[in-house]
């Protein structure tokens, strides 16, 4: 190939030479494809150059109080222009045209107008940015995965950064050049455009779904699961390590070293009050054959054990061993696995803290006596309320069952054929009947 092109005479007349004629078009063709590799190339480094110059900015992200030093200029400029042009691309540009007369209006009002006086980075993973949504208007930002892989260049009028104000975080790093215009709109504002069912609500869904990849990792967990029913144990590490990924909203600091309280207290209300003695969890869809036994047989190895917070048929197989019997195989379980992951997590996390003879001591000193039990533990007021609901005058004889637990869980999810009713189609036969025999009454 090399060869041919070398022996072509780009000089020669080639309108009569139908096969030459091919020749020089398929050379032309082949030219442009370099030219374009080769910028393409120039248009790479040059993107590379510009984040390897914003690395001094890595560790700092825009925020509305300090714009000035982040190179943002606060000066007088045309800010009524700009704010025509977004006025006049609500009608034409995508997404903005989602909004509707009331939404388009709030924008206008609560937005601001702000230019970047040089090479900026707005936001970046773990840094809130004022949970700002933004919309440029002119010049050009550069959008990069969190690990510096280069992602996305947009020169055009778009709304982006919206992942801040809904999830509080931020899913790559975006950088502003010098006379790049935004118009910002502060995390609050931007809710209060959401209205439920409008146009643009169902947007932002459908690209957090489908688009952004946000809920990836959730899909991940909730395929891992699934997909190990009627497989027995289930690879705790690997299900608690698809659980860290998801960062749930419950559990901010699933990744954290810091006890996350609220989140412990709203699991161990979800689950079974005997919990912190059980390592073997097996779920299922059907009462247990051993139910269907008479009161005298059923009562000498099962006991019923009770949930705060949720309705749950959960009974005790000897000691440490529950059967948690699911309303459905998909929705029931996940939230009792969900439940089960924040539990695992934050006892270890309290377990590190405790785990010393001199508190263990303390502990068992203070048994039947929450005021004296908490003591030794750092909480906060709000949170020593919600344990003391959760646990009660037991919190010190838990917290040492907590260390004699190593939380080495087993995890199981069985699943039978129900060829009677199931618990939703008993429930829905009861309410029926419940509300017609209270109609035929009145």
């Amino acid at each position: 190939m090399d060869k041919e092109i070398k022996e072509w005479d780009l000089d020669q007349d080639w309108e009569n030479d139908d096969e030459n004629y091919e020749g020089i078009e398929d050379y032309q063709i082949l030219s442009t494809k370099i030219s374009e590799f080769n910028l393409i190339n120039q248009k790479k480094t040059e993107l590379e150059r510009i984040y390897n110059s914003t690395y001094d900015l890595r560790s700092e992200s825009i925020s509305l109080p300090n714009l000035q030093h982040y190179g943002v200029s606060l000066d007088s400029f045309d800010e009524p222009k700009y704010k025509q042009h977004l006025k006049e691309s609500f009608d034409k540009i995508y997404p903005l045209f989602y909004l509707d007369r009331e939404q388009r209006k709030f924008i206008l009002e609560k937005i601001t107008i702000r230019k970047i006086t040089q090479r900026t980075k707005l936001y970046s993973d773990n840094e809130d940015a004022a949970c700002a949504a933004f919309i440029l208007l002119e010049g050009e930002i550069h959008i990069f995965k969190n690990d510096y892989t280069f992602l996305d260049l947009i020169n055009d009028v778009s709304l982006f950064g919206y992942d801040g104000p809904i999830f509080q975080k931020r899913m790559n790093t975006t950088i502003a050049e010098p006379g790049t215009i935004l118009g910002v709109i502060k995390r609050r504002d931007f809710l209060n455009v959401i209205h439920p069912f409008s146009q643009f609500g169902s947007y932002l869904s459908r690209n957090i779904r489908n688009k952004d990849k946000i809920l990836d990792p959730l899909n991940s967990f909730k395929n891992f699961v699934l997909s190990n029913i009627e497989r027995g144990p289930i690879d705790f590490i690997k299900l608690i390590d698809l659980y860290k990924k998801i960062n749930p909203c419950i559990h901010q600091k699933c990744n954290s070293e810091e006890i996350d309280f609220s989140a412990y207290t709203y699991a161990l209300s979800r689950l079974p009050i005997d919990v912190i003695e059980t390592y073997i969890f097996i779920l299922v869809n059907r009462q247990p054959r051993i139910l269907n036994l008479n009161d005298k047989l059923r009562n000498i190895g099962v006991e019923k054990v009770k949930c705060i917070a949720r309705m749950r048929d959960i009974y005790k197989y000897l000691d440490g061993k529950n059967v948690i019997v699911c309303r459905d195989m998909e929705s029931d379980v996940l939230d009792f696995i969900s439940n089960i992951c924040i539990y695992y997590i934050e006892s270890k996390k309290l377990r590190n803290r405790i785990y010393s003879p001199i508190t263990l001591n303390q502990l068992a000193k203070a048994k039947g006596n929450f005021e004296e039990a908490h003591k030794g533990i750092n909480i906060y007021d709000d949170e020593k309320a919600i344990l003391k609901t959760v646990l009660g005058n037991s919190f010190a004889e838990k917290l040492i069952n907590l260390c004699l637990n190593y939380q080495d869980i087993s995890l199981s999810i069985n699943k039978s054929p129900v060829l009677d009713k199931d618990s939703v189609e008993f429930w829905t036969q009861n309410l029926w009947n419940t509300v017609k025999n209270y109609f035929l009454k009145i």
